[in-house]
């Protein structure tokens, strides 16, 4: 949009977004420099003309966009602070936790309608102790040089399945886990969590989060996931809640939400805060909202939202219902941590784990990149049985050299260190290729953002403090 010269540099990083309203006001921000400002219709006039014009030197506010870090004087202040910057992004992150994924069945007690595994088939083999034991040799070696201790997601199927067999297997595997002090995640329905709790503390493993994903309140998540023998899950499920809360246990509440059920996003909110959950004695109940949507390709019709629909949404539902803001918090690309801190999200590098921060394992002894890959064997990396082989080394060194920096159309983006880049595996369903970008509507989210905080309302310095 904006012209450069040989003194004046405008930065690749600008981004600049309409606010809600009809006065013409936007807002500039830029994730590198942690500027954000307020624009008024009649200054967001003058700055087009400004850059129409390419006359930095004449324009009322150049001093002001140099030190907000929009313009720069110095052809090599910018690549000089994208170094500083990327520099410390890569210290925090060389310290993130390894998640360490491991598929102990594709089986489930649910059928959900968006479960993208129904996609592929994986009837595999058992869990038995001869993999447990090569899993755990083969991560104890892969990852012994990490400089923080990994953790182990058990996802699925149905990891905490009542199936007698299964269970002692799964038992067996924690008490390797508590072994070699392994923290683990559970991604579980909950319907057998109650029934499982005592069993999986006698283990003596550490519980790092049980992920527990609904469908709504009651009356909805009943309607969609359902046993043959049992259409009240939710009930079992919320016992399992209180039981886990009861032991100290940290809980991530996930809803998944579409177009059928984001409705009842107010119902189960005043759910959860009458059952005691928001706001529990322990601190350990949290929330997260996802969203349905057809990652390999296995779901029809028009039910899922856009991001930037979700999210739209979710601000209209919030201000009619002031319960669902107690619930949860979305990010809305940083604007969240702006009106809590007064200072713009650091800026993000890279959003895909893949292959770096993520890896995935499964019963059959395959190894993935990542949760989104597991179990869709076209996205295989080898295997880590008979003391492992890798079949996909070119993969792996793409994935794990993968960020705004080697993704070509993230060079030239203004929104990329906000986005990340995105996910890696809808990168490739999207385009056949790891190296293309998951864009991501970050004008349309931050704008969103801005209207839920209502800061377009507040002066800089309220905004910024």
């Amino acid at each position: 949009m904006i012209n450069q010269s040989e003194k004046n540099k405008i930065s690749k990083f600008n981004i600049i977004t309409p606010l809600p309203g009809k006065n013409g006001d936007h807002v500039f921000v830029n994730y590198l420099s942690g500027a954000v400002d307020l624009i008024s219709g009649e200054d967001y006039t003058d700055l087009l003309e400004g850059a129409a014009k390419n006359s930095w030197d004449q324009y009322e506010h150049k001093g002001y966009l140099v030190e907000r870090g929009y313009l720069y004087t110095d052809d090599k202040a910018e690549d000089e602070l994208i170094e500083k910057e990327r520099r410390k992004y890569k210290e925090s992150y060389d310290l993130t936790q390894v998640q360490i994924v491991f598929v102990p069945t594709y089986a489930c007690n649910f059928s959900c309608h968006y479960c993208f595994q129904h996609e592929y088939s994986n009837p595999g083999v058992r869990l038995n102790s001869s993999i447990t034991d090569q899993f755990f040799d083969y991560i104890n070696n892969q990852f012994i040089n990490e400089k923080t201790k990994p953790y182990i997601t058990l996802f699925g199927g149905e990891p905490l399945l009542n199936e007698p067999g299964f269970r002692k297997e799964i038992l067996y595997f924690l008490k390797r886990a508590a072994f070699f002090n392994y923290e683990i995640a559970i991604v579980t329905n909950a319907f057998e969590l109650k029934a499982s709790l005592r069993e999986i503390l006698a283990t003596g493993v550490t519980i790092k989060e049980l992920q527990i994903t609904v469908d709504g309140p009651p009356r909805l998540h009943n309607a969609i996931r359902f046993t043959p023998h049992e259409k009240d899950t939710f009930s079992r499920i919320a016992e399992g809640v209180d039981e886990a809360l009861g032991l100290g246990l940290r809980i991530n509440f996930r809803v998944i939400v579409d177009k059928n059920n984001i409705h009842s996003l107010p119902e189960l909110a005043q759910y959860c805060t009458d059952k005691g959950w928001i706001g529990h004695s322990s601190g350990k109940f949290f929330t997260a909202i996802g969203r349905s949507y057809d990652l390999h390709g296995c779901q029809t019709g028009n039910h899922m939202l856009t991001r930037s629909e979700l999210w739209e949404k979710f601000v209209d539902l919030a201000e009619e219902y002031p319960v669902l803001k107690k619930f949860y918090k979305p990010d809305f690309h940083g604007m969240t941590h702006l009106f809590e801190s007064g200072k713009l999200k650091e800026p993000v590098f890279d959003s895909c784990p893949a292959c770096k921060k993520e890896w995935a394992y499964d019963v059959n002894g395959n190894i993935y990149s990542c949760t989104a890959s597991v179990g869709n064997t076209k996205f295989k990396l080898g295997s880590f049985l008979n003391g492992g082989v890798i079949s996909d080394q070119r993969s792996i060194d793409i994935l794990k050299n993968r960020s705004v920096f080697t993704i070509e159309k993230c060079s030239t983006c203004a929104e990329s260190l906000s986005c990340g880049g995105g996910c890696a595996v809808v990168a490739h369903n999207n385009s056949g290729t790891y190296s293309a970008p998951d864009c991501r509507p970050v004008k349309e989210i931050i704008a969103t953002g801005i209207r839920y905080y209502k800061l377009n309302e507040k002066t800089k310095e309220e905004m910024l403090r």
